[in-house]
C-alpha cells in the first residue's frame, strides 16, 4: 500500500510541471493610448477626434497542441473630445468589443499577430457648452494587430498590444443628413494579466 502511494505521487511529481507549464488561458486589465489616423470634413470644417486614453479588460485562449493559435476578446472604454477647425465642439464616448484571432511566433509563442473584428458602441454626442445632444450609431470594426506578451514567473505576465481599427462615428438623426466622423485609430496597450 505504502509502495503504491509513494509511486502515485512520483507520478504525480512527473506530471504536474508538464501540466503547469501548459497554461492555455490570459486575463488581465489594459491601459492605453488611441491615435485616431483620419478626420472628415463636415459643413466645409475639418472635424477630427482627438487622441485619448483607454482602459479595458481582456481575455485570450490559447489552441492547438503547439498553442500558437489564440483567440481572444478585449472590452475597451474610451472618451474623445472632438474638434472641429481646431476647437472642441463636443465629447463622445465609446465602448469597443473586439474579437481577435492570433498567429504566434517564434518558440516561446510570446510574439503573436493577427485579425480583429468588433462592435462600437457609441454614446450620444455632447455638444460644447450644453444644447441638444446628438445620437451616434454603432458600428462594426475590423482591423489587425500584434504584440507581444512578457512572462513573470508562471502565473503572471505583462500584455503589450499595437492595433489598427477601422472605425467611424456616424450621427443618426431623424430628418437630417447623417455626418460621419472618419476615427480609424491606431490603439496602443499594455497591461497585466493572469495566467491559468
Amino acid at each position: 500500500m505504502r509502495r503504491r502511494a509513494v509511486l502515485c505521487a512520483v507520478a504525480a511529481l512527473g506530471i504536474l510541471p508538464a501540466l503547469a507549464a501548459d497554461y492555455k488561458n490570459d486575463a488581465g486589465v489594459v491601459v492605453g493610448y488611441i491615435a485616431p489616423s483620419s478626420d472628415s470634413t463636415i459643413l466645409g470644417v475639418k472635424t477630427e477626434a482627438d487622441s485619448t486614453v483607454d482602459y479595458g479588460v481582456e481575455y485570450k485562449r490559447r489552441f492547438l497542441e503547439s498553442n500558437r493559435l489564440s483567440i481572444g476578446g478585449t472590452l475597451l472604454f474610451s472618451s474623445f473630445d472632438v474638434k472641429a477647425g481646431g476647437v472642441k465642439a463636443g465629447d463622445i464616448d465609446n465602448v469597443a468589443f473586439l474579437v481577435d484571432g492570433n498567429w504566434h511566433f517564434l518558440a516561446n509563442k510570446a510574439l503573436y499577430a493577427g485579425v480583429t473584428a468588433g462592435y462600437s458602441s457609441w454614446g450620444d454626442f455632447n455638444p460644447e457648452g450644453g444644447g441638444g445632444n446628438i445620437s451616434v450609431k454603432s458600428d462594426f470594426i475590423y482591423g489587425i494587430n500584434a504584440g507581444y506578451d512578457i512572462p513573470i514567473g508562471a502565473h503572471f505576465l505583462i500584455l503589450t498590444n499595437l492595433r489598427y481599427l477601422g472605425m467611424k462615428a456616424e450621427t443618426d438623426v431623424a430628418g437630417a443628413d447623417n455626418q460621419t466622423i472618419d476615427v480609424n485609430p491606431i490603439v496602443a496597450n499594455v497591461g497585466f494579466a493572469y495566467r491559468w
